[in-house]
């Protein structure tokens, strides 16, 4: 079905969505349906320190914060923007350093980006409350599931999903690392 200028209707949808959650609205906040914002943090997350959060049901560590902020509440400092070779820099000179107290951070799979996702929430689509101050960037990956040719993978934390981009390009990072042995 076409409107009077001869584009889809669904077009139409598409651009209402656009200007709801577009860059427009960068100031409005995460987007939780109703209710979910009051229920409680899933029991699955635990925030080891300033640094870090457990997930008990992987076992993986994760930065609570964007590589760049720091402190509880992800308030200080700036985010940091890396290009792909750049936050492959970024995660040999960290594991040189065994900063946190490790050496086995690297970026995560896709999957366990995902894994971030809060269902229900966008703008971010992740429970800020766990991860506080995540802003509605693209995220690096591995790149090792969405590699085509030259493309690396990223979870775009707007919406929740996956995409691929230009590695000379800088996107968010945040940072993984399995459990000690």
């Amino acid at each position: 079905m076409q409107d009077k200028q001869g584009a889809p209707k669904w077009w139409r949808g598409l651009l209402l969505l656009w200007w709801l959650w577009g860059p427009g609205l960068a100031l409005a906040g995460q987007i939780c349906q109703t209710g979910l914002a009051q229920q409680a943090v899933d029991a699955r997350w635990q925030r080891q320190d300033v640094q870090t959060v457990l997930d008990k049901q992987t076992g993986l560590v994760w930065q609570a914060c964007g590589w760049g902020l720091t402190g509880a509440a992800c308030q200080q400092g700036q985010l940091q923007r890396l290009t792909w070779p750049q936050a492959q820099e970024l995660v040999y000179r960290l594991n040189q350093q065994a900063w946190g107290g490790a050496n086995r951070w690297r970026l995560p799979s896709m999957a366990e980006l995902t894994s971030l996702v809060r269902g229900g929430c966008l703008r971010p689509s992740i429970d800020l409350r766990v991860f506080p101050n995540t802003p509605s960037l693209w995220f690096w990956s591995d790149g090792g599931e969405a590699e085509t040719g030259a493309d690396r993978a990223y979870l775009d934390f707007t919406t929740g999903w996956p995409g691929v981009d230009d590695p000379q390009l800088a996107n968010a990072v945040r940072l993984v690392r399995s459990p000690a042995p």
